[in-house]
Protein backbone atom coordinates (compact mmCIF):
# COMPACT_ATOMS: atom_id res chain seq x y z
CA UNK A 1 0.00 0.00 0.00
CA UNK A 2 1.58 3.30 -1.12
CA UNK A 3 1.36 6.76 0.32
CA UNK A 4 -1.10 9.41 -0.76
CA UNK A 5 0.09 11.90 -3.35
CA UNK A 6 0.83 15.29 -1.71
CA UNK A 7 -1.49 17.15 -4.09
CA UNK A 8 -4.41 14.91 -3.14
CA UNK A 9 -3.77 15.61 0.55
CA UNK A 10 -3.47 19.34 -0.14
CA UNK A 11 -6.73 19.55 -2.10
CA UNK A 12 -8.68 17.50 0.44
CA UNK A 13 -7.35 19.51 3.39
CA UNK A 14 -8.20 22.76 1.62
CA UNK A 15 -11.71 21.55 0.77
CA UNK A 16 -12.52 20.33 4.27
CA UNK A 17 -10.44 22.91 6.14
CA UNK A 18 -12.37 25.85 4.75
CA UNK A 19 -15.61 24.05 5.66
CA UNK A 20 -16.72 24.47 2.07
CA UNK A 21 -17.85 20.87 1.99
CA UNK A 22 -18.18 18.18 4.63
CA UNK A 23 -16.37 14.87 4.22
CA UNK A 24 -19.77 13.21 3.97
CA UNK A 25 -20.81 15.49 1.10
CA UNK A 26 -17.50 14.91 -0.68
CA UNK A 27 -17.88 11.14 -0.33
CA UNK A 28 -21.45 11.33 -1.56
CA UNK A 29 -20.47 13.46 -4.58
CA UNK A 30 -17.51 11.26 -5.54
CA UNK A 31 -18.79 7.87 -4.31
CA UNK A 32 -15.44 7.32 -2.58
CA UNK A 33 -15.61 5.38 0.69
CA UNK A 34 -15.27 7.67 3.77
CA UNK A 35 -12.63 5.37 5.27
CA UNK A 36 -10.54 5.73 2.11
CA UNK A 37 -10.86 9.51 2.24
CA UNK A 38 -9.64 9.50 5.86
CA UNK A 39 -6.66 7.37 4.86
CA UNK A 40 -5.85 9.77 1.99
CA UNK A 41 -6.05 12.74 4.36
CA UNK A 42 -3.54 11.09 6.70
CA UNK A 43 -1.28 10.15 3.80
CA UNK A 44 -1.33 6.44 4.54
CA UNK A 45 -3.05 5.06 1.47
CA UNK A 46 -2.52 5.46 -2.26
CA UNK A 47 -5.77 6.15 -4.11
CA UNK A 48 -6.72 3.64 -6.79
CA UNK A 49 -6.87 4.81 -10.41
CA UNK A 50 -10.67 4.95 -10.13
CA UNK A 51 -10.48 7.10 -6.98
CA UNK A 52 -7.87 9.38 -8.58
CA UNK A 53 -10.19 9.90 -11.54
CA UNK A 54 -13.09 10.74 -9.21
CA UNK A 55 -10.93 13.18 -7.22
CA UNK A 56 -9.59 14.75 -10.42
CA UNK A 57 -13.10 15.18 -11.82
CA UNK A 58 -14.35 16.67 -8.57
CA UNK A 59 -11.58 19.27 -8.42
CA UNK A 60 -11.36 19.85 -12.17
CA UNK A 61 -7.72 18.77 -12.45
CA UNK A 62 -5.90 15.98 -14.27
CA UNK A 63 -4.87 12.67 -12.73
CA UNK A 64 -1.28 13.22 -13.87
CA UNK A 65 -1.24 16.55 -12.02
CA UNK A 66 -2.55 14.87 -8.85
CA UNK A 67 0.29 12.34 -9.09
CA UNK A 68 2.85 15.14 -9.46
CA UNK A 69 3.79 14.01 -12.98
CA UNK A 70 2.83 17.36 -14.50
CA UNK A 71 4.62 20.25 -12.84
CA UNK A 72 3.35 22.92 -15.22
CA UNK A 73 0.32 24.99 -14.36
CA UNK A 74 -2.23 24.13 -11.75
CA UNK A 75 -3.46 20.95 -13.40
CA UNK A 76 -6.77 22.55 -14.30
CA UNK A 77 -8.91 20.90 -16.90
CA UNK A 78 -10.65 23.24 -19.29
CA UNK A 79 -14.37 22.54 -19.04
CA UNK A 80 -17.10 23.43 -21.49
CA UNK A 81 -19.84 25.78 -20.25
CA UNK A 82 -22.22 22.80 -20.06
CA UNK A 83 -19.73 20.86 -17.91
CA UNK A 84 -19.24 23.88 -15.65
CA UNK A 85 -22.99 24.27 -15.09
CA UNK A 86 -23.32 20.54 -14.45
CA UNK A 87 -20.53 20.69 -11.84
CA UNK A 88 -22.21 23.70 -10.24
CA UNK A 89 -25.52 21.84 -9.98
CA UNK A 90 -23.76 18.78 -8.52
CA UNK A 91 -21.96 21.00 -6.01
CA UNK A 92 -25.23 22.54 -4.85
CA UNK A 93 -26.74 19.08 -4.46
CA UNK A 94 -23.77 18.02 -2.30
CA UNK A 95 -24.07 20.93 0.16
CA UNK A 96 -25.19 19.69 3.54
CA UNK A 97 -27.95 21.64 5.29
CA UNK A 98 -26.60 23.46 8.29
CA UNK A 99 -23.08 23.89 6.88
CA UNK A 100 -23.61 27.66 7.02
CA UNK A 101 -22.62 28.28 3.43
CA UNK A 102 -25.53 26.74 1.60
CA UNK A 103 -27.87 29.72 1.48
CA UNK A 104 -25.27 32.21 0.27
CA UNK A 105 -23.82 29.81 -2.30
CA UNK A 106 -27.19 28.86 -3.72
CA UNK A 107 -28.28 32.52 -3.89
CA UNK A 108 -25.10 33.36 -5.83
CA UNK A 109 -25.71 30.47 -8.23
CA UNK A 110 -29.33 31.50 -8.79
CA UNK A 111 -28.29 35.11 -9.44
CA UNK A 112 -25.60 34.02 -11.90
CA UNK A 113 -27.98 31.65 -13.69
CA UNK A 114 -30.71 34.32 -13.84
CA UNK A 115 -28.28 36.87 -15.30
CA UNK A 116 -27.05 34.38 -17.89
CA UNK A 117 -30.60 33.45 -18.84
CA UNK A 118 -31.47 37.13 -19.39
CA UNK A 119 -28.38 37.55 -21.58
CA UNK A 120 -29.26 34.49 -23.63
CA UNK A 121 -32.87 35.61 -24.09
CA UNK A 122 -31.69 39.06 -25.21
CA UNK A 123 -29.29 37.54 -27.73
CA UNK A 124 -31.94 35.09 -28.94
CA UNK A 125 -34.63 37.73 -29.41
CA UNK A 126 -32.15 40.01 -31.20
CA UNK A 127 -31.16 37.20 -33.57
CA UNK A 128 -34.82 36.36 -34.22
CA UNK A 129 -35.61 39.99 -35.08
CA UNK A 130 -32.62 40.11 -37.42
CA UNK A 131 -33.82 37.00 -39.25
CA UNK A 132 -37.35 38.37 -39.50
CA UNK A 133 -36.08 41.67 -40.94
CA UNK A 134 -33.87 39.83 -43.47
CA UNK A 135 -36.89 37.89 -44.80
CA UNK A 136 -38.80 41.09 -45.53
Amino acid sequence: MGKTYPRVIELLNREFGDKKVTKYAFCKATTINPTSVERYLHGISEPSQASLEKIANYFGVTVSWLRGENEEGDGSVKLTPEELWTKAIESIAAIEPGSGAETELIEKMIAAATDKLKQLKTVSSGAAKKLKNQKH
